[in-house]
């Protein structure tokens, strides 16, 4: 799923909101320790677009990944 990145992350940006939603679930679902940093950058970026009501579960979960990855941050 890793080779998919970069088109999961082109539809964190498409109109369609469906679309958006089942791509941040991927998303959250590609993160691991070699590019922990670039999708929370992501979905950080997506939190500006995002309902009202996704952005507490959204928080959540960049800080359960923050949590997860925390040994791999770069100084």
């Amino acid at each position: 799923m890793q080779r998919h990145r970069t088109t999961v992350l082109e539809c964190l940006k498409d109109p369609d909101v469906s679309i958006r939603q089942r791509a941040l679930e991927l998303t959250y679902q590609l993160v691991n320790s070699d590019n922990v940093t670039e999708l929370v950058r992501e979905i950080l970026n997506y939190l500006v677009v995002c309902a009202s009501e996704h952005k507490a579960i959204l928080c959540s979960r960049v800080a359960t990944v923050i949590e997860r990855y925390q040994h791999c941050r770069n100084d």
